[in-house]
Formats: C-alpha cells, structure tokens, sequence
C-alpha cells in the first residue's frame, strides 16, 4: 500500500516508518515530506517531496492523492503545508484515508475524555485552538458525501522514549491494572485516564 508520511524526520515521522517497515508480510510504499529540509531521508522512504516552487508542487499533490493512507502530523506545526495537503485532498478522485495525529491537549479542558466529549473540547492554548481547527477542517471530509476522503484523529499523549520511562511507571502500571489515573498538566488542569 502507498503511505504518505508528513515529517519522517520528526519524532512521530520516525516512529511511523519504524512501525510500517515492521509490519511484517505487507508492504508498504513510503512516501513522506522532511520538517528540516538538510534532514537525511529514511532508506526505507520511496521519495521526498515538497511545496517550496511550483513543479514539486504539482508532484507533491500528485504523490499525496496516488496514496492510500495519508500521516498527518500536527505537532510539526507546517501550517502552510497543512493548507496545501487540504486543498489537495479536497480534489480526491480515488478513495483515501487520513491520519491526522494530533494532541491530547486540544482535550484538556474536557471534563474527562470520552467521545461523548467531542463536541466541547476546549484547548489551553491559542496555538491549540488552530489544532482543533485543522481537527475540524480534516474531518468535514467524513461528512461531505461525494468526498473521497475519510479522516481520522488520533490524538497523542505525551511522548517519551528517550529514557524517561521512570516518570510514568506508576501511572502506566495503574492505567494497566484498570485503575482510573490523574495526571496532572501544566497548570491546574488534570486528565483522567
């Protein structure tokens, strides 16, 4: 299958290439663009492409929309190219799906988190609130009816791997056991896990 990945230099664009080059008997075309353009491209990764003159756009678009799956990443903060993956997808002709990976956060002010709770997420922060727009804005394309896209938000904890895996051994344990789990966020705010 082809993917396109946003950002395959990110932290969250490695993870994905690691965990679709995993994927043991499919295989899988990867396609992506780069955060930081002196960034070396992942072996595994078909080809780069970008937005910066008008013919590699062109090819840009033609490689999103030649894909199945698309890996948005909300936390590489290109609005720009955001704008330019949404125009391109509203010109689907063949069926796509979206993976917009955005943040927890965007949740934070929700009384507890549940999909009962969509509709009154309130950001913390200004720059948040543009995440639940770019939310809102990926997700119209489930209901527009003649859209070929079907979108989908996934939305990211906080991330480690670096070591700091001693900070979360209790709360992952207790999360595991079943337990209900209050983690406490900058500021006064906590969610419930």
């Amino acid at each position: 299958m082809r993917v396109f990945i946003q950002c395959v230099d990110s932290f969250v664009g490695k993870g994905v290439v690691k965990e679709l080059r995993r994927n043991g008997e499919t295989f899988h075309r990867l396609f992506g663009s780069l955060k930081d353009p002196k960034a070396e491209k992942p072996k595994i990764v078909k080809r780069l492409v970008h937005r910066q003159d008008e013919k590699p756009r062109i090819r840009y678009a033609a490689t999103l929309l030649s894909c199945r799956v698309i890996v948005v990443n909300m936390f590489c903060e290109e609005y720009e190219e955001l704008e330019f993956v949404l125009s391109a997808l509203a010109k689907a002709e063949n069926p796509v799906t979206v993976v917009l990976i955005s943040s927890l956060f965007v949740w934070s002010q929700a009384n507890g988190i549940s999909e009962a709770d969509y509709e009154r997420r309130e950001p913390r922060s200004s720059a948040l609130k543009k995440w639940k727009e770019y939310e809102e804005r990926f997700l119209a394309f489930n209901v527009d009816p003649e859209s070929q896209v079907k979108a989908h938000i996934v939305a990211a904890g906080a991330f480690y791997g670096c070591g700091e895996t001693h900070y979360f051994s209790n709360t992952f344990r207790d999360a595991w056991h079943g337990r209900k789990v209050r983690v406490e966020l900058a500021g006064n705010s906590q969610i419930l896990i």
